[in-house]
């Protein structure tokens, strides 16, 4: 499978991480211009510790388990 990044990871390593709320991040999920109160530079969570490997596995497993749920449910 090919792989396209679409994060920089320099410039996510050098990102302090944020101490986001449960309450803060529904807002941020709403968007507008309360999501851009909390986040000013667009992002949420600790970018300096993406892990690009971790990632993948997590992109594998929801792949396979989305495709059984699937196909579990054709019938």
């Amino acid at each position: 499978m090919g792989y396209s990044i679409l994060v920089n990871l320099d410039l996510a390593g050098q990102l302090a991480a944020t101490n986001t709320t449960r309450q803060q991040l529904g807002i941020w999920q709403r968007g507008g211009e309360e999501a851009r109160d909390l986040s000013p530079l667009g992002y949420i969570g600790d970018p300096a510790a993406y892990d690009l490997e971790r990632i993948r596995g997590l992109e594998a497993w929801f792949v396979e388990t989305l495709a059984a749920t699937i196909a579990a449910n054709l019938d």
